[in-house]
């Protein structure tokens, strides 16, 4: 059904109205029939609209001049989530730009406690039929999250290698139950809530370096990163982060085989970092909120892996077996291998570590997770993906399968 959906999308080209024959302005309808463990089934769809230069149709790295993006879909579970994201290398001269605005509401947000396997998980509790059954939503609850940013990248000498100077303004609130995991944490003090929601405006700094040769498919290159992110409330609460990323993109023999890797470095500097920020995974394009799941640790369930300072490595082998053309329409279709790794650097401290449901004992801070995954590509600018991951540590939750839209990076 999503294969059918996917092929049935229209791509639309056009010339531009805003500066005569010299570009070529494209765009892709997906509609989304998706699955993941943690939204249940997504409905929805990602529209794609570029801008190219009629010069480059032809060049295998294809690069575009604008880029708006817009993804929106609920899901089974009574999830939401809307994202505009505007990427520009024409808004202000000399400078690639981004422009965010997301919504989402996530009715069941996963929350199993921090520092990874040294906080308990019970599958008991959540068992109707078990004794010690408490509730189905014991690791869950409500969460909203509303996002507003303006990133400024200048060219330094050329396009590959930017500064980054940007904003964003964040509202984010939880809302609570007492038999929920999340508030024995809250009563123990060990993490900062605030039942009205809490705002915070964020800053961040740095450079980015990169040189791939496509960049929706890509197949030869690499994009780095280093930040600082400054974030601040207005009760005076304030914290920094340091981020360190780096992906490569290396063909093996040929374009139909390649490596793909991520490596990524995010660890508190200074201050205390409240919850509502502590699970997110910061990108300098479109960061993602829980670490495990379908953009960080495929195998995972989201947000299962918590704490102020961790390194995230993803490793892909993927291979391309059919290359098509089909009604005017280039498709692709890959075969991947892949293995996911997580390590905590700066753990969450524990203020009552006597407590039994919050601390298990264990001292890990190490976990790991492997699958196999395909990807079908249209035009080489929307994709589905399939992936199933499973995790590498015993007495963990089983194996997870993810059906959606978009790479991993």
């Amino acid at each position: 059904m999503a294969l059918f959906l996917f092929l049935t999308g229209q791509v639309l080209g056009q010339k531009s109205t805003l500066r005569d024959s010299i570009f070529l302005t494209k765009g892709n309808l997906v509609p989304i029939l998706a699955f993941d463990p943690d939204n249940g089934f997504r409905y929805g769809a990602t529209i794609n609209v570029y801008r190219i230069k009629r010069s480059d149709i032809d060049s295998t790295r294809r690069p575009f001049t604008d880029n708006l993006f817009l993804r929106g879909f609920h899901s089974t579970k009574n999830n939401f989530q809307s994202v505009l994201l505007l990427e520009s290398n024409s808004l202000i001269p000399r400078s690639k730009c981004f422009i965010e605005l997301s919504a989402s509401k996530d009715a069941s947000f996963e929350f199993y406690g921090v520092n990874g396997y040294q906080s308990v998980f019970s599958p008991t509790v959540i068992d109707l039929d078990h004794p010690d059954f408490i509730t189905q939503g014991f690791y869950k609850h409500q969460k909203e999250f509303y996002k507003f940013r303006f990133d400024h990248q200048q060219f330094l000498g050329s396009e590959r290698f930017r500064m980054i100077n940007g904003f964003s303004l964040n509202y984010l609130k939880a809302e609570l139950s007492s038999n929920q995991l999340i508030s024995n944490y809250i009563d123990s003090e060990i993490l900062d809530y605030n039942k009205n929601g809490q705002k915070f405006f964020q800053y961040n700094f740095g450079f980015v370096t990169e040189n791939r040769n496509n960049q929706f498919y890509c197949s030869k290159g690499f994009w780095h990163e280093a930040m600082l992110i400054y974030s601040s409330n207005f009760r005076g609460q304030q914290f920094m982060k340091s981020i360190l990323t780096f992906r490569n993109y290396l063909p093996i023999r040929n374009k139909k085989n390649m490596l793909l890797s991520r490596l990524s470095f995010q660890n508190k500097l200074f201050g205390e970092t409240p919850y509502e920020l502590m699970s997110l995974y910061y990108d300098s394009r479109l960061s993602s909120d829980g670490i495990g799941g379908i953009f960080t640790m495929r195998g995972k369930p989201r947000n299962r892996l918590l704490a102020n300072g961790f390194i995230l490595s993803n490793l892909e082998f993927k291979r391309t077996i059919i290359q098509r053309k089909i009604y005017k329409s280039f498709v692709n279709i890959d075969l991947s291998l892949f293995t996911d790794h997580y390590f905590i650097t700066q753990q969450v401290a524990l203020k009552n570590t006597s407590l039994p449901p919050l601390n298990s004992g264990k001292t890990d801070r190490y976990c790991a997770t492997y699958g196999i995954g395909g990807y079908i590509v249209l035009n080489e600018s929307s994709v589905i993906t399939i992936n199933y991951g499973y995790p590498l540590t015993k007495n963990e939750q089983g194996g997870r399968l993810y059906i959606g839209a978009g790479f991993m990076f």
